[in-house]
């Protein structure tokens, strides 16, 4: 079972409204300097296999969760994980990271 791996940008975050523009102004040079390079991906990877682990595999409720929802989802995208299955996770190397971090994200794009 693999699922499709998409790019997507997600952001929430709570705060008072009138903290918005400050907020925004954060997030942009967050990602605008976002450094993404083979030993951060290495990390980062590890990091979501273990919440993998956590939240799945040693969870009686998580495997039950996954295997009801590929089972009751067959041609719905929410079949696969949020987080990816495991397979999914060994075969990502990084492809499609470097167009996020080649070129310059700014407010208005948030």
């Amino acid at each position: 079972m693999h699922s499709q791996l998409v790019t997507i940008r997600f952001f929430h975050e709570t705060m008072v409204p009138g903290l918005l523009p400050i907020a925004i102004e954060l997030e942009s040079d967050r990602l605008a300097n976002l450094k993404i390079d083979s030993e951060a991906l290495y990390i980062e990877r590890q990091v979501v296999f273990e919440e993998r682990r956590l939240r799945t595999e040693n969870s009686p409720d998580g495997r039950m969760q996954e295997a009801v929802w590929s089972l009751v989802f067959k041609s719905h995208p929410y079949r696969a994980p949020v987080i990816g299955y495991e397979e999914d996770l060994k075969a990502y190397g990084g492809h499609g990271s470097s167009s996020l971090s080649s070129r310059s994200i700014t407010s208005r794009e948030i």
